[in-house]
């Protein structure tokens, strides 16, 4: 028997089924800090740059300028996490010099040392939330901007800003006080804050799951544009209609 199509125009076809029910991804480039947990992650439209490890890709000037570069593939949003203190003065200037020039960097919490590097790097005027329970597992936190998930849960390596001083639009305030995500144009790109900082520390995935959300809804705005991954229902029906095909294919070469 001798198949109508070829292969790879079958393979092309259940592609575009697939695809067809498919949402964007944000792929992002992580300096480090906790690691991600990938399946939370993903659950929530946010999978690490091709070469990227879930331990992120390190602080060093070489590290920096291999990412910012494409060294670990492309990507829409560079992730600082809570080693922001080992970035270098130049490391931060590059980081600077990126979002100038149409790049997006979200930088979280670190145990209140995130207020200082965003002064320092993008020139705000922030100051790190003191009132209680500035990292507590629990605390209901609301969305007022943006389209992300109405209501998040307050997780262990939460890290809040004062309100005072935030610049752009806040996308989320802890009910009990403190700032945990603003978005607001640098240069041609975006600078977003989220307070989580990847710890996972005792809370849910689902709750994770919310907070990586985030960075494909409010946190990442502009530029570039995302890949598109298929629905986890798509990508069952794909790969059984690859065996499918694949089976077909080799009954007709007897």
């Amino acid at each position: 028997m001798k198949l109508n199509i070829s292969y790879k125009t079958a393979t092309m076809a259940l592609l575009a089924v697939a695809f067809s029910g498919s949402v964007q991804a944000t792929l992002i480039a992580y300096t480090g800090g906790h690691g991600i947990n990938e399946s939370a992650a993903n659950a929530g439209g946010v999978y690490l740059s091709t070469g990227s490890s879930t331990s992120g890709f390190g602080t060093s000037d070489v590290a920096m300028t291999n990412a910012l570069t494409g060294g670990n593939g492309p990507f829409d949003a560079l992730i600082i996490g809570e080693n922001n203190s080992s970035l270098s003065a130049s490391a931060r200037t590059e980081v600077s010099d990126f979002n100038l020039a149409d790049g997006h960097t979200v930088v979280l919490g670190a145990h209140g040392s995130e207020a200082a590097f965003l002064n320092d790097v993008f020139g705000t005027s922030v100051s790190a939330y003191t009132g209680p329970f500035s990292s507590y597992l629990g605390d209901p936190i609301t969305r007022v901007a943006g389209s992300g998930p109405a209501t998040l849960i307050g997780l262990n390596g939460s890290w809040f800003l004062d309100e005072v001083g935030v610049p752009g639009t806040i996308l989320y305030e802890r009910d009990a006080g403190g700032v945990a995500a603003f978005v607001m144009d640098y240069g041609l790109g975006t600078l977003s804050w989220l307070a989580w900082d990847f710890c996972e520390c005792g809370g849910l995935e689902s709750d994770e799951t919310d907070w990586y959300s985030v960075l494909g809804s409010s946190a990442v705005t502009s530029g570039g544009v995302p890949a598109d991954v298929p629905e986890p229902g798509t990508l069952a029906l794909f790969g059984l209609g690859l065996v499918g095909l694949s089976f077909s294919r080799r009954r007709s070469n007897k």
